[in-house]
């Protein structure tokens, strides 16, 4: 018993959050900005009209075709972590502008300066409502220091899922994510698997969109086959590292007005919890046995009356 309490108290330990209500990112978990190229990228705490509280806003201007609109915030001061589950509330943000907007994984230290973030990506991408053609999509990308790897396309390391995750392209999938509502971004890790969801917050449910063969699921499933064909250091799997928020500019079939490339979005209520390996949960319960197990052990001998060709 006392082993297995140990062990959920240090699981326990591992979940980290923050909801902004203190009006700032430095009280209670310190935020560390990403916000290079001097793209005018603003950290404000707007009120969250569901419950009066604080949110969190990133904004930074398009830029140019090598330095992009990219802002972002990490907590870069707590412990790496590997396998994960990690959430936030995506409540706002400015349809006219196609963006890429969610949490990331893994991020590996120090962030850089004139490239994205290393580590996995769950982001929503709005670039059909914002005017930018293409479709919107619910993504997960691998973050390269050659660029973006757009894990949506391989399942398994081998089947073309390329249509995975878009909005309006499958019968009985849901409507594209509206700015007027809540959701919440959930994106989990173990070893090279990932999986994300979006969740309508009014409902509960996990939106549906297309599965990458005409018919509708609600959970991206896709692997790091840790191998090359994700740019420059595709081979690297990213097995731990820190987590936070991340938006850049988007893309899309037009690239003329009203293509807006800005970024702008809100989120609350960021959560991210430490998965436990499977081996730590066996070594705990292999633990406890032995505890008990000696323990009947040493009742059973005490009152054996011949011990003389048994062993304790």
């Amino acid at each position: 018993m006392l082993v297995a309490m140990g062990l959920a108290q240090n699981v326990q330990s591992q979940t980290v959050s923050d909801n902004w209500n203190d009006g700032d990112d430095i009280n209670g978990q310190v935020w560390t900005h990403y916000a290079p190229g001097a793209l005018g990228q603003t950290f404000t705490f707007p009120v969250n009209p569901a419950d009066s509280s604080f949110a969190y806003r990133l904004t930074a201007n398009q830029g140019t075709g090598t330095n992009p609109g990219r802002v972002g915030s990490y907590l870069m001061g707590t412990p790496a972590i590997a396998d994960f589950s990690v959430t936030t509330d995506l409540i706002n943000w400015d349809n006219t502008m196609t963006m890429n907007m969610g949490v990331m994984a893994r991020v590996q230290a120090p962030l850089p300066a004139a490239t994205f973030p290393l580590g996995y990506a769950l982001v929503y991408t709005d670039r059909a409502s914002a005017g930018a053609g293409g479709t919107d999509q619910l993504r997960i990308y691998k973050v390269v220091s050659g660029g973006l790897g757009f894990m949506n396309t391989s399942t398994g390391g081998s089947q073309t899922n390329g249509s995975l995750g878009q909005f309006g392209t499958a019968i009985g999938g849901d409507a594209s994510p509206n700015p007027a509502n809540d959701y919440r971004l959930v994106f989990s890790g173990n070893g090279n698997l990932f999986t994300g969801q979006i969740i309508d917050k009014s409902t509960g449910l996990a939106l549906t969109f297309n599965d990458g063969f005409g018919g509708i699921t609600n959970r991206l499933v896709v692997s790091d086959p840790g191998a090359a064909g994700f740019g420059a250091s595709g081979a690297t799997l990213y097995n731990s590292g820190q987590y936070g928020l991340f938006g850049f500019v988007g893309s899309g079939a037009n690239t003329t007005p009203p293509f807006n490339g800005n970024t702008d979005f809100t989120v609350d209520n960021f959560s991210i919890t430490a998965i436990p390996e499977p081996s730590a949960i066996a070594l705990g319960l292999i633990g406890l046995a032995g505890v008990l197990w000696t323990s009947r052990k040493g009742r059973y001998c005490g009152h054996r009356t011949d011990q003389s060709k048994h062993s304790c």
